[in-house]
């Protein structure tokens, strides 16, 4: 492998990486709004300012 392959891994890992974080915050999102809505308890409040 060269260094240019190298690098071409690394910045498709980088993106790869990158979208799935992107994804996943836009997932936990979702859920804490469908959360908040079916149980507005000051636990789960608290829970999901915890998880952060």
């Amino acid at each position: 492998m060269t260094q240019s392959d190298l690098d071409g891994v690394l910045s498709q890992t980088g993106k790869i990486v990158t979208n799935a974080k992107r994804f996943r915050r836009r997932i936990n999102q979702a859920l804490h709004l469908i959360a908040a809505k079916n149980f507005q308890t000051p636990e789960t409040a608290s829970q999901s300012l915890q998880e952060h």
